[in-house]
C-alpha cells in the first residue's frame, strides 16, 4: 500500500536492532526476505544494528539495502566493558569492513568522549575513527544518551560526576561535571 498507493521509495527501519540472536531473529528475517522477494517490492531501505549482529551474512546480501547504521560506540574497549555494550572494538571494526566490502553505506553510532574517559583513552578513540575512515559528520554520529537505572548512571553518580537528575521517562537530563 505505501508503495503502491504513495509511491514510497524508501523504508527506514528505525530501531535499534533490526536482527540480533535471539531465537525469533533468524526466522524473521527470512520471512522479511522471501516478503519482499515475493511482493518483487523495490525499495530501498536503511536498517540499524549492533555491532556484534553484522555477522549473519544474510543481512549484508538483502537486495536494495541501502544504509546500516551500526553502534561501534567507542574505539576503546575499557569504555565499551565499563558501559555494559557487550560488544568489542574488533566486533565494531569488522563491522565496518563488511558492510563496506559488500558495497552498502555505513554510518556509525559513536560516543566520542565520555566523562570517565581519560585523555589516553580519547586519543585511542579518535585513532580508531581515523583507522576505520570515519571522518566526517554524515557518516557519523556521536551522542552518549544515560538511561535512568542503568548501570553507567550508577558509575557516573559513585565517581560524583552527575549534578542533578530530571526525569523524563526513562530518559535522564543531566549536568556532566567535566
Amino acid at each position: 500500500m505505501l508503495i503502491n498507493k504513495y509511491g514510497v521509495e524508501y523504508i527506514q527501519f528505525h530501531d535499534d536492532i533490526f536482527y540480533d540472536y535471539s531465537l525469533n531473529s533468524p526466522k524473521w528475517l527470512r520471512d522479511f526476505i522471501d516478503e519482499v522477494k515475493m511482493r518483487k517490492l523495490v525499495l530501498k531501505f536503511r536498517i540499524y544494528l549492533r555491532a556484534n549482529n553484522v555477522k549473519d551474512k544474510r543481512l549484508l546480501e538483502l537486495k536494495r539495502l541501502d544504509t546500516i547504521f551500526v553502534g561501534v560506540e567507542s574505539g576503546v574497549q575499557q569504555i565499551l566493558d565499563e558501559m555494559q555494550k557487550g560488544v568489542s572494538v574488533q566486533d565494531g571494526e569488522e563491522a565496518i569492513y563488511a558492510i563496506r566490502k559488500r558495497g552498502i553505506r555505513v554510518e556509525v553510532g559513536f560516543i566520542t568522549i565520555v566523562p570517565t574517559m581519560t585523555f589516553d583513552e580519547l586519543k585511542e578513540n579518535y585513532e580508531f575513527l581515523y583507522r576505520v575512515r570515519i571522518d566526517n559528520d554524515t557518516s557519523f554520529h556521536n551522542r552518549l544518551n544515560i538511561y535512568n537505572r542503568y548501570s553507567y548512571e550508577e558509575i557516573l553518580r559513585e565517581k560524583g560526576l552527575l549534578r542533578e537528575k530530571k526525569t523524563f521517562g526513562i530518559f535522564i537530563h543531566i549536568d556532566l561535571l567535566i
